[in-house]
């Protein structure tokens, strides 16, 4: 009995011994862990230039990244091409304005995982152009001459997926037919536009407030779970456009929308196409339909 009480006040010794080794180690372990993933922030002002900006983007090696700016007139600034993931954010919706007459594009997204936000836009021809997934625009004030934001997929090897365009005001002034104020450029016909949703914006193009092709007619591009919800979307034509002939398309949602246009509010037109679940109040379900309009009457107005 007296062997086996020392044993144990033995065991007990050793484990306060050990306990507070252990719990260093966590602790260091811990802070090697969060210390391997490094982030910076970088604060903008109206001082700063194109080329200070442009410097960040090329020579920043943090895992993660942070372009703040300050509210103010951001005037002629040129393009910027973003070629990293990275956060690029005013410090209030709308304060931080960039104006021009000359420049044609803002953003050139290269990269995946980048976020524009709280921005005011306007001047440039395009404000945003990627050809890159996992892209969020939000909060952001954006007016152009030519396509606001214009997303393109070269093919079923470099989709548009995982994008998010949210709480934004966007008008275009662009006329031309086969775009609109958002643009979805596909290639293929093997789903090159997918996983994509537009929540809570107030859409206005010329044309078409969103259009979804190739930029011209019958075009053959698959897209798969598209959701439009809460916006209000107006065009001149039509205020959803979605040209998918010879494709497959799956999954597209309308649910609390106030989408607008003289001709159709939503217009479908998947020629020789097989589509499933494309649901909104009046269209539940189209397959193997050769064309399939969710039509309004002339300068008509329905939610969907």
């Amino acid at each position: 009995m007296i062997g086996s009480g020392g044993e144990k006040t033995k065991m007990f010794t050793i484990n306060r011994f050990f306990k507070p080794i252990i719990f260093v180690g966590c602790v260091l372990f811990i802070f090697l862990a969060l210390s391997s993933v490094s982030a910076a922030n970088h604060d903008f002002t109206t001082v700063n230039t194109t080329e200070q900006f442009q410097s960040v983007i090329n020579n920043d090696n943090d895992n993660d990244l942070v372009i703040s700016f300050d509210d103010g007139e951001y005037v002629d600034w040129g393009q910027l091409n973003i070629s990293r993931n990275a956060t690029i954010v005013g410090k209030n919706r709308g304060g931080a304005k960039f104006t021009t007459s000359s420049v044609d594009t803002l953003f050139n997204i290269n990269a995946t995982n980048v976020k524009i936000i709280n921005l005011t836009i306007s001047g440039y021809a395009t404000a945003i152009k990627s050809n890159c997934s996992d892209l969020t625009v939000s909060d952001n004030n954006i007016t152009t001459s030519g396509v606001s934001i214009n997303l393109s997929s070269s093919g079923s090897a470099n989709p548009i997926t995982g994008v998010v365009i949210k709480d934004n005001i966007i008008k275009s002034s662009i006329s031309a037919d086969y775009r609109g104020a958002v643009f979805l450029f596909g290639k293929s016909a093997d789903r090159t536009v997918f996983d994509v949703l537009f929540s809570g914006n107030n859409i206005t193009g010329v044309s078409s407030g969103v259009y979804l092709g190739d930029g011209s007619y019958n075009s053959p591009v698959s897209s798969a779970n598209l959701v439009f919800e809460n916006n209000n979307i107006t065009g001149t034509s039509r205020g959803v456009y979605l040209s998918a002939s010879s494709s497959n398309n799956t999954n597209i949602t309308f649910a609390n929308n106030n989408i607008t246009g003289t001709y159709y509010g939503v217009y479908l037109e998947p020629y020789s196409s097989n589509n499933t679940n494309i649901t909104s109040p009046t269209t539940t379900s189209q397959e193997h339909t050769t064309m399939v309009f969710i039509c309004l009457h002339p300068a008509a107005t329905t939610p969907i």
